[in-house]
């Protein structure tokens, strides 16, 4: 039959090996298939899992960048014996990844760790608080648009920063709502965290 997967001939590796933890960076990570002859192996499909470390990282399969040759499908290995993966997380910390050839059932004995680094905190030089507009009616129903617009100490924004707008003083009890800022945004955003310009809206 078809040659099976061997564990130590095979390697999971990814670039780079340390992203920030902003849930929008990601690695790339090939797993690359061989057989105890040290030939490459095509079709098998690969599953790539989080076996320990923090946080729930977001792993996606993916077509392995060119000039590599498409595999038959998404994590099936290609003609050079590899799959693709993309990580990305939002939690701090070093996680170890196992890659497992589902085809042979084998696991494979290398394993890959991606730290994901911490963001700097929010610097209140270069951030902002803004209304527009700064002046409404208190008909209950009229809203005014606050936008806080974090950045570091080196004016770079940042990003997946839970943010909290509260009444500090004044009359009344406002209705403060999260919502989602008006812009063109690359990744999937809860409301009430920074977008990749490090914008939350209320």
């Amino acid at each position: 039959g078809p040659a099976s997967a061997d564990a130590p001939h095979s390697t999971v590796s990814g670039t780079p090996s340390n992203v920030d933890a902003d849930g929008l960076s990601t690695s790339a990570i090939t797993v690359l298939l061989r057989d105890a002859n040290n030939n490459v192996l095509t079709d098998k499909d690969i599953n790539l899992a989080k076996t320990s470390g923090t946080g729930t990282p977001t792993i996606t399969e993916v077509n392995c960048p060119d000039p590599e040759p498409a595999g038959s499908g998404v994590s099936i290995t290609n003609t050079n014996g590899k799959a693709c993966f993309t990580i990305k997380s939002i939690t701090a910390g070093t996680v170890t990844l196992t890659a497992t050839d589902a085809t042979d059932a084998t696991t494979l004995t290398q394993t890959l760790d991606i730290t994901f680094d911490a963001l700097p905190p929010a610097d209140d030089t270069n951030t902002t608080f803004d209304a527009s507009p700064t002046s409404a009616l208190a008909d209950g129903s009229t809203t005014v648009t606050l936008t806080a617009t974090l950045n570091d100490s080196s004016n770079q924004p940042l990003v997946s920063k839970t943010v909290t707008v509260a009444k500090t003083s004044g009359t009344g009890t406002p209705t403060i709502t999260e919502v989602n800022c008006q812009v063109e945004d690359d990744g999937v955003i809860t409301p009430g965290t920074t977008t990749f310009n490090g914008q939350a809206c209320f």
